[in-house]
Parts: C-alpha cells; sequence; structure tokens
C-alpha cells in the first residue's frame, strides 16, 4: 500500500527574532490540523522545534493543511515536502515518527531540493503521472502566483478550496463570495479582488488536479 507523507519545514528559522513564538504558532496549528483526523494516518509531529511531518491515507487535504499552515505562521515561510510511496515500517498512529520507506525517502529528497531552489512545494514519488511537469507547476506557483500573497489571500483560498470540498465542486465557483466577505468581515469587492490578485482561482484549481493525480497513486 502506499502512502502519502509530508515532511515540513520553517524557513530561515534560526534567523527568527521571535522563533519562541512562531514554534509555538506551530504546535497550535498542527494542534488544530490532529484535531481532525480524517485522512490522517500518522498525526502531525514536530520533530525538531522547526520541522514536522505527517502520513496520509488520501491526498484530499494535503494542500488545505498547508495553506492553513501557511496562513497561521505569515509572513513566516515554511516549505512543504511530499512523498509517495510504501512505508516498509510499522505504522506509527500516535506519532509520525520512526517510521522508514520509500514515501520517507521521497519526501526528504524532496526537501533537500526545496532548500536547495527556493520554492516552496515539493512532490516525489508520482508513476503514471509526468512528474516534471507536476513539479514545473509547483515551481511556477512558488515563484510566480504566491510570491504576492499575504495572509489575506492564504485565508480566502483555504476557505474557498475547502468550501469547494465539502460542496464535492471542483470548480470552486464564486457563489460562496457573500458569505465568505461576511465569515471574513470584508467587502464583496475585497474578497474578488484577493482572488483575482492572487490567481487564487488558478491555484486551487492547480491543487485540486494535482490531489487527484497523487490519490491515483496512492490507490494503486
Amino acid at each position: 500500500m502506499n502512502y502519502l507523507v509530508l515532511i515540513g519545514d520553517i524557513i530561515a528559522s534560526r534567523r527568527l527574532v521571535d522563533r519562541a513564538h512562531v514554534q509555538e504558532q506551530l504546535r497550535e496549528v498542527v494542534s488544530r490540523l490532529n484535531a481532525m483526523p480524517a485522512g490522517l494516518v500518522s498525526p502531525y509531529t514536530i520533530t525538531l522545534g522547526d520541522e514536522f511531518q505527517a502520513v496520509f491515507a488520501t491526498a484530499e487535504r494535503m494542500f488545505p493543511d498547508a495553506l492553513a499552515i501557511a496562513h497561521a505562521l505569515y509572513p513566516v515561510q515554511v516549505r512543504f515536502a511530499l512523498g509517495i510511496g510504501e512505508i516498509t515500517t510499522a505504522i506509527n498512529s500516535q506519532q509520525a515518527i520512526g517510521m522508514d520507506g520509500p514515501a520517507f525517502h521521497a519526501a526528504r529528497a524532496g526537501m533537500q531540493a526545496l532548500k536547495k531552489e527556493g520554492t516552496l512545494f515539493s512532490l516525489r514519488g508520482l508513476r503514471t503521472t509526468d512528474e516534471p511537469l507536476v513539479q514545473h507547476t509547483l515551481d511556477l506557483l512558488s515563484f510566480e502566483m504566491m510570491k504576492g500573497w499575504d495572509a489575506r489571500h492564504y485565508q480566502v483560498c483555504l476557505r474557498l478550496y475547502e468550501r469547494g470540498l465539502a460542496e464535492g465542486k471542483s470548480r470552486y465557483g464564486m457563489m460562496v463570495v457573500p458569505q465568505l466577505a461576511q465569515e471574513l468581515q470584508m467587502t464583496e469587492r475585497g474578497v474578488f479582488r484577493l482572488i483575482k490578485s492572487g490567481a487564487l482561482r488558478q491555484a486551487i484549481r492547480i491543487f485540486h488536479d494535482i490531489a487527484c493525480a497523487v490519490d491515483h497513486e496512492v490507490d494503486a
């Protein structure tokens, strides 16, 4: 059976003036994510203070979770390395430690590449999909689409994505904008402006399509 492993890392954490505060923010957000166990095989576990990892059975929540973490820690940036493959050791359902296998190897290799390239997302282990094309798309997302995002872009993107998942939609229509504006105490025009300036609809479609491709691999 294949699994999806996520390894995350706070960028330039040792240079943070308020490192302890950022680490506490990380603990809080992963605690919230662990309180929603659906899809988690092994929960979010902070391993080195600034690094964390988790194991998933499906890809449905991998990008919404990443958006939630990025929003919680903004303006501090986080890199996310995803690996698909088998786990050859026993599954630790209590903490995401003490496990190994191709899924972890792929995620760790991806993390090394992220540190070298300076991008935010890596995905390795795809077999039936063109992995280089997926990675180039994620690189473009990091360098061109997300580089201008602020905390509100992450928040709106996350809410739109979650609403689309809940309603079983892959196109994430804009009919939810009035309700979203009310929830976020923004004007509808302000929400539309964020969606357009951050190319949020395009980003969500990329996330959704890649998650579908990953699910085909995990289910294989």
